[in-house]
């Protein structure tokens, strides 16, 4: 039975990503550890409109999907991360590679979309 979990994470950063390069391969790098495999390879792009200043990026996973973006242009900086899985994700692997951009403040909430929205954990890191 396939599993459907779903990681959304919100916070501050004190070291934001610097490069598209520097997130792609920080983005492949988390794929692996949490034992998943690219479907289409992380792809990232800086945007340097005024108020949206940062990186995004985003891959497929044969799983599904991880979607990363930065802001870059206020402090502290920002963080939005979107990790959904038909397979079971071990958070404290993503803690961990979060640990690269030194966070200050980290809001998460980890559903179960198996039988709807079922609210599996939520809190700060």
């Amino acid at each position: 039975m396939l599993e459907h979990q779903h990681l959304l994470i919100m916070g501050d950063l004190s070291d934001p990503p610097k490069s598209e390069p520097m997130i792609e391969k920080w983005m492949s790098s988390l794929i692996r550890s949490i034992h998943m495999k690219a479907l289409i390879a992380p792809k990232a792009k800086y945007c340097d409109a005024e108020g949206n200043r940062g990186i995004t990026c985003i891959a497929a996973i044969e799983t599904s999907h991880i979607v990363f973006h930065s802001w870059d242009e206020m402090k502290p900086y920002k963080l939005q991360l979107d990790i959904y899985s038909c397979s079971v994700l071990n958070l404290a692997t993503v803690w961990k590679a979060l640990e690269e951009f030194n966070p200050i403040e980290l809001k998460y909430k980890f559903y179960d979309r198996s039988n709807g929205f079922q609210l599996l954990d939520e809190g700060l890191r």
